[in-house]
């Protein structure tokens, strides 16, 4: 009697995710298109440990806004090439002093203020589905991520509420604390739709969500106060997340001092350097890109060996997929 084939681990990250992830594999991935209805995706296929994953780009081929990318055809794509387990990395803005920068934050549950209604039923010949979304990321995924990012030295917050947001822009201070009172203690733009159709596919879903800026909840505008904008402490998100993949230094936070006459400016290039603050948090998120790499390698034959999940198959997806 023929044994099904072990299940596919999906990793759904950024581009060049699935680059990272072969440089762990047993051999050289090999790459498979694969056609859905939304469009065609070339996933990564390999074998780390003896466990197989399939790693697919939120984005084809150039970073897209969150508004725009297309879920469906990803979250499908894995699917149909046998996952049924998924994770997810992503980035985000925490609202809590739980969460700190360069933390991987781990939720529990979503508030959707997004405004998005991305489902694989759309009514007419597939009909509609009302998921249960109770439980919306799977604790047996979140378990084994948290072993994996802690044992490579991440600092890793488990439980609670993320907020995702339409995007492409960050909430303001007043939006955040409507955030927070709604019982968030983090914001990205991708978790809630990505469960919601994980869910529908009949898929288990974890989140793991690296915060690369802090937002506080509540601001002076309560009190009507009219405050001198501060020199920025922290880099933006942007310029994190270009440091990050392409190691430039940060440029110093705007309204800081330029160095006067015969100080020093920046080494031997001229460029001004920036706060040690900002350098430190620069050199903490290479860390931790590197560091969440490692995990989600790790992470692969974890999550192959354990028995289908009980609880997340709530779903199978449209009948045509």
């Amino acid at each position: 009697m023929a044994t099904a084939p072990a299940p596919l681990v999906g990793i759904l990250g950024s581009q060049g995710i699935g680059e990272r992830l072969a440089k762990h594999a047993a051999q050289k991935p090999e790459v498979q298109s694969v056609v859905t209805a939304y469009g065609s995706v070339d996933l990564l296929v390999g074998t780390i440990d003896g466990a197989r994953f399939a790693a697919a780009p939120k984005s084809p081929a150039a970073p897209f806004p969150p508004h725009q990318i297309p879920y469906r055809a990803a979250l499908l794509a894995l699917r149909k090439s046998g996952c049924d387990r998924v994770l997810s990395t992503s980035v985000g803005t925490s609202l809590s002093d739980r969460i700190r920068s360069a933390d991987c934050f781990l939720p529990s549950d979503f508030i959707d203020f997004s405004g998005r209604s991305v489902t694989f039923f759309e009514g007419g010949l597939e009909g509609t589905h009302h998921a249960e979304m109770d439980d919306p990321f799977c604790p047996r995924l979140v378990r084994e991520f948290l072993a994996a990012a802690r044992s490579f030295g991440m600092r890793v917050v488990e439980g609670g509420t993320i907020a995702t947001i339409a995007g492409p822009h960050q909430p303001t201070t007043a939006e955040a604390e409507r955030l927070t009172r709604a019982g968030a203690v983090a914001v990205n733009f991708s978790a809630a739709t990505e469960a919601k159709l994980a869910r529908e596919l009949g898929m288990c879903y974890a989140g793991a969500v690296i915060a690369v800026r802090n937002l506080p909840a509540v601001g002076p505008w309560r009190a009507g106060v009219q405050e001198e904008p501060e020199a920025k402490s922290a880099p933006t998100e942007r310029e994190i997340l270009r440091r990050i993949a392409a190691g430039e230094q940060v440029a110093p936070p705007r309204g800081a001092k330029a160095p006067g006459k015969g100080q020093e400016r920046g080494g031997r290039s001229g460029k001004q350097r920036a706060s040690p603050d900002v350098e430190a948090l620069g050199a903490q998120l290479r860390d931790v890109d590197v560091r969440i790499e490692e995990a989600a390698a790790a992470f692969v034959p974890q999550a192959a060996q354990l028995d289908p999940c009980p609880r997340c198959p709530r779903g199978a997806g449209p009948a045509w997929w």
